[in-house]
């Protein structure tokens, strides 16, 4: 079990922020934790430190871990890219055939950094996208093709879009006065929503 997050917001707001919320879900997941804002990676082993961070963001993409697939250390820890650092996914599931799938991306030359089954995601969208083929198209590609349980939530950069995927792990949106959130659990974003949506089952979500 992980906790995911992400906030997209018309408005900069404190990364501190953030990793606030993201530490609501920490009950979910201690092992590692990481998150995406303005451009950058940070990762580290053990619980989330809320010391010495600061700056502002308009997207925060977060991951707290309880390891399954793949030992705690931050290579292991999420967010993870595909190839190109284009696309970047978090991920609380597991996928039963990742070994399967892995390989056929490797096939296609994509290289792996990571042992989680979740990078299989974000080098499923890159040969996607690569392909010229839509959202909808590629995510209903991983409907039929991984299986498992998964909640992901996938940011691509060059387009500014952000892609949740629900399938059997929790996975609920909020809308507040500026700023869209995506989260395992809505204790996360509670005290800032003014309407919450429960994703279902093979749903999914594009924004931007």
């Amino acid at each position: 079990m992980c906790g995911i997050i992400a906030i997209i917001s018309s408005e900069p707001f404190d990364v501190l922020e953030g990793l606030g919320r993201l530490k609501r879900m920490e009950y979910r997941g201690y092992d590692s934790y990481g998150f995406f804002s303005d451009g950058k990676i940070y990762k580290k082993v053990g619980k989330i430190d809320l010391d010495g961070l600061n700056g502002k963001t308009r997207i925060f993409v977060g991951h707290t871990r309880w390891a399954t697939h793949g030992g705690v250390n931050e290579i292991n820890a999420h967010p993870h890219l595909d190839c190109t650092g284009n696309i970047v996914i978090v991920h609380n599931g597991t996928i039963d055939n990742y070994r399967e799938l892995r390989e056929d991306l490797k096939n296609r030359g994509h290289v792996f950094r990571s042992e989680t089954d979740s990078e299989i995601f974000a080098h499923w969208f890159e040969e996607g996208l690569k392909d010229k083929r839509s959202i909808r198209d590629i995510v209903l590609d991983i409907f039929e093709k991984f299986k498992g349980t998964y909640a992901v939530i996938v940011y691509i950069k060059d387009l500014n879009k952000l892609v949740a995927i629900k399938n059997g792990s929790p996975l609920v949106v909020g809308l507040g006065k500026d700023k869209i959130f995506i989260a395992s659990d809505v204790y996360a974003f509670l005290d800032e929503t003014q309407e919450v949506i429960i994703l279902d089952d093979y749903e999914f979500l594009e924004i931007g």
